[in-house]
């Protein structure tokens, strides 16, 4: 559980993950994060876990996950397997924020 501001309640609402990752991977985890002015390299995961659960949610909805260049008036979508895996209309993913 979280409060109004995302923070978890109580530290036993934060759980500890372990993963491998390449050199490069966290170098430019580390480079997120600084460019983001994260606090936290795991800033950068929980970031992204809020962004995959949208990405999963519109394409569960049947739609694309684009960029979109103002300039040139260009839409590029984003190619993924794992939202390529993703049927439509399942049960809604939790929700990743603390």
């Amino acid at each position: 559980m979280s409060d109004e501001n995302g923070k978890p309640k109580s530290p036993r609402d934060i759980m500890r993950l372990s993963f491998d990752v390449t050199r490069s991977q966290s170098d430019a985890m580390d480079a997120m994060a600084a460019e983001c002015q994260l606090e936290k390299t795991s800033d950068v995961f929980v970031n992204a876990m809020a962004l995959m659960k949208w990405a999963v949610e519109e394409t569960r909805k049947g739609r694309n996950i684009a960029s979109y260049d103002r300039d040139n008036d260009q839409l590029e979508l984003v190619k993924m397997d794992a939202l390529a895996n993703v049927k439509m209309y399942p049960m809604a993913v939790p929700d990743p924020r603390p």
